[in-house]
């Protein structure tokens, strides 16, 4: 048989072997490990440090503006002479929004503090574990490609006779991969509720944040006795209240969504991983493809010994 055609028909039995097999969702498998391994690295990023000083900042204005009894008070008409009342009512609004922002960004802080190490420890196993089946698991899922991409490289016997076999052979070798399934499995207890913790956390940073406009208006608004006059007073409402809704604005546009869904995902894929859906195809397709890959080696030994002895072997004129 001419070398070329010997090896492409390996490479056709071991496609549809591997096709047999399911290995394809082995890929989809572990390229979701990967996913969330650079996700685990990445942490919450910049985000949080963006989102405490910028909560700083907001708090620092109106921590000022406490200060500044002139500042919460543009009051004019009827509210001249309750001008001192209505921006003491003010400030004791804007003391407890500080302190409500205050409680959260601490809350955010402990939080992601309290997931760092898990992270990292999910980081650095995912890697380990990927790096073990870089040479078992992914090596043999792309034995068929391999094995297809050496054909086109095979022109005669010389050709058939250069190629290494012991790489080849070993793909078949799956003894590194339950360490790495182990690995992964094993993180299923690392992160538990941690990472829940924290996504809950985030979401309700988002949601605090799509609040604090209204919450931020209602503290200028005017109380009972005399809130008949909110909407004059509002109408008037004194320059810090449109500053501070423009720190809002800031505040909103830091976007926590990213990570909150980033978070899920290593919960969910750690959580739902399921060691089977990796080892059941590998396993199946490496005793399937054991005669096929000892076919290959049978030629490639054949070809050696034809460029050896070119009047004999299976590759001979």
């Amino acid at each position: 048989m001419d070398p070329s055609a010997a090896v492409k028909e390996v490479a056709a039995e071991l496609e549809k072997q591997a096709k047999e097999c399911r290995v394809d969702t082995v890929d989809q498998v572990l390229d979701k490990i990967e996913e969330i391994m650079n996700k685990a690295k990445a942490g919450p990023g910049d985000m949080i440090e963006k989102l405490a000083a910028a909560f700083e900042e907001f708090k620092g204005k109106i921590e000022k503006a406490i200060n500044d009894p002139a500042a919460l008070s543009n009051a004019g008409g009827p509210m001249v002479a309750c001008a001192s009342w209505y921006a003491t009512e003010v400030a004791g609004k804007l003391k407890e929004l500080v302190a409500e922002v205050t409680e959260i960004s601490k809350v955010v802080h402990d939080k992601v503090a309290e997931a760092a190490k898990p992270l990292s420890q999910v980081a650095t196993t995912l890697e380990e574990a990927m790096k073990g089946m870089e040479g078992s698991a992914k090596k043999l899922a792309k034995l068929p490609k391999e094995v297809q991409d050496l054909a086109t490289t095979i022109k005669g016997p010389a050709d058939l006779a250069k190629v290494d076999m012991g790489p080849i052979s070993g793909c078949l070798d799956l003894s590194p991969l339950t360490g790495s399934l182990t690995k992964i499995d094993g993180l299923k207890s690392v992160l538990g509720p941690v990472i829940s913790a924290v996504s809950a956390t985030l979401a309700g940073v988002a949601e605090f944040l799509m609040s604090l406009a209204e919450k931020l208006i209602g503290a200028f608004q005017v109380p009972s006795p005399l809130c008949f006059l909110t909407p004059m007073v509002m109408s008037q409402a004194p320059p810090l209240l449109a500053e501070l809704l423009e720190k809002v604005k800031a505040l909103q546009k830091i976007d926590v969504q990213p990570v909150v869904e980033g978070m899920k995902m290593i919960s969910d894929t750690i959580g739902n991983f399921d060691a089977k859906a990796v080892s059941v195809p590998l396993e199946k397709f490496a005793v399937d493809a054991k005669a096929s890959i000892g076919k290959l080696d049978k030629a490639v030994s054949a070809a050696k010994l034809s460029t050896k002895n070119p009047m004999g072997g299976m590759f001979g004129k």
